[in-house]
Formats: C-alpha cells, structure tokens, sequence
C-alpha cells in the first residue's frame, strides 16, 4: 500500500491536484475496507468455532472471544494504511507519528485498568478503543486541512456503504456458526466459500458506485480481453 500510495500522493500533491488525492483517499479506504471485512467478518462469528477445530473445546470460548473483539478493531482499522500512506507521502508524517504516540498512550493506560477486571478481553478491548478512535476520529478529521474531502462522503462510502453490503454475509456466517456448525476444516472452508457470493453480490451493487463498476468491467476486459488476444495472436 505504502510503495504506491506514497509516490502517487506526492505526485498529486507537487502538481497541486488536491480534488485527486480526496479521491485517492475515499478510494484507497473503501478497497481496503471492502478487501478486509469478508476476513474480519469470519473472524468475529465463526472465529471461536475455527480455534474449536483447531485447538479443541478448552481453547475455543475465551480465545475466540479475544479474537472476536480484536477483529472489531481491525474491521475499524482497515483504512489505516490508505491514510497513512497519503500522509506521509503529503509529508505529515508527523501527524501519524503523533497519533502513534497517542494510541500506544492510551492503549498501555486502559489495557491496565480493565486487566484487572475483564483479563485478555480486557487487554483486547484496551488495544482496539485507541486504535478506533484513530482510525476512524483523528486521521480522518486532519486530512481536509490539505484536501477539499468531504468526511461525511468519506465515512458513507468507507463504512456505511460495505457495512450494509456485509449483512447478507454476517447472516450466512452466523447461519453456519449456529445452524451448521463444521466439525472439520474441510466443512468449514467449503462453508465459507459458499458464502462469498452472498458478500461479492451485494458488494457489487451496493457498495461499489456505477462509476467504479464501469472502471472495474473496463480492467476485467482490459486485462483478459487482452490476453485472450494475446494467445489467441500466438
């Protein structure tokens, strides 16, 4: 993410082209966000089953939980690297350093005071409350100071938009966790590769705009039409 979003942010940015790093931003974080949130979904449903059919019953109920709670983080976090990257290729490596500094700050102070009183699920929840408040609070808010982005497009397009998409997903995925219930890894990975167009579909028609399901047949096309020219040529 970092070895293409730094060059082509600091591209724009010498050119003056602000209008194109928002774009770069909304774009960057609604791929991450979409790439990442099948896995993060997984983990939070059906992580506790995978650790009982892996590890066994004992490591199932409290490490799933640790899990569940740490891929809520994550699903948050996803834009993360689209930000940063941005930022840093802007120069404001401050701006992430600080928020670093925050995060490790806060994260050390809440980890210790529900340790106590919650164990790792408090260490987990101590880990992802900072991290979230970075994520989707302090970075996104600076970024309009050097480029006209609008936040509320921002969180529609980055959270609300996959968000609804997902939720044929989580209901196939809390069918399999309750319902099915895989006693093997076999049954389990066949159950969520079924799952996926029940993700993909929606996705496409709810999260991705006419304007990005044009671009995305023109490089399907680009991409196999060429080749099958290619081999066809040969």
């Amino acid at each position: 993410m970092a070895s293409i979003l730094n060059p082509l942010s600091s591209s724009l940015d010498a050119r003056k082209q602000t209008g194109a790093l928002a774009v770069v931003v909304v774009t960057g974080a609604k791929a991450a966000m979409l790439l990442g949130l099948p896995l993060c979904i997984g983990f939070i449903l059906l992580g506790s089953r995978f650790i009982y059919i892996w590890m066994g019953a004992e490591y199932a109920g409290p490490a799933g939980v640790v899990l569940a709670v740490l891929s809520v983080g994550h699903l948050i976090g996803l834009p993360y690297y689209t930000i940063s990257g941005v930022l840093y290729g802007l120069g404001r490596h401050r701006v992430v350093a600080m928020s670093r500094i925050f995060e490790g700050v806060v994260n050390v102070a809440l980890s210790i005071a529900l340790i106590t009183r919650y164990g790792l699920v408090g260490v987990a929840l101590g880990t992802i409350i900072p991290h979230i408040i970075v994520v989707a609070g302090i970075l996104p808010s600076s970024l309009p100071r050097w480029m006209p982005l609008n936040l509320r497009e921002y969180y529609i397009s980055t959270y609300v938009r996959p968000f609804l998409a997902a939720v044929p997903f989580v209901a196939v995925c809390w069918y399999i966790a309750h319902v099915v219930v895989p006693a093997g890894f076999l049954t389990f990975f066949a159950c969520m590769t079924a799952a996926m167009p029940s993700y993909l579909v929606p996705v496409w028609f709810i999260a991705l705009t006419p304007a990005e399901r044009a671009a995305a047949r023109e490089y399907v096309g680009q991409r196999f039409g060429g080749r099958r020219a290619a081999e066809a040529t040969s």
